[in-house]
């Protein structure tokens, strides 16, 4: 088995910001935040002890791309990460 990782980013915080307050509130589950002040909270805590080196392929992509856009780059990158992962044509 191979580990490879693919990280899900936003870059743009004024979007961050509206789907974060977007969350509809009594359908999350415990793990996920409603509101932005405590979400920046959490990040700056979270960017000061991540801190640590990544050993196995990693790929970042923006949520600010279309999904479909995404998911072809994360399939592309998989293949080539991985070549044993392609189909036969």
């Amino acid at each position: 088995a191979h580990l490879a990782i693919v990280q899900c980013e936003c870059v743009d915080d004024r979007v961050l910001q509206q789907r974060i307050e977007y969350r509809p509130r009594p359908e999350l589950a415990t793990h996920r935040m409603a509101e932005w002040k405590r979400f920046t909270e959490y990040r700056r805590g979270y960017q000061q002890s991540a801190n640590f080196a990544i050993h196995d392929p990693l790929l970042t992509v923006s949520t600010l791309d279309p999904l479909p856009e995404v998911v072809d780059r994360v399939i592309e990158w998989l293949y080539n990460v991985e070549p044993s992962l392609r189909h036969p044509d």
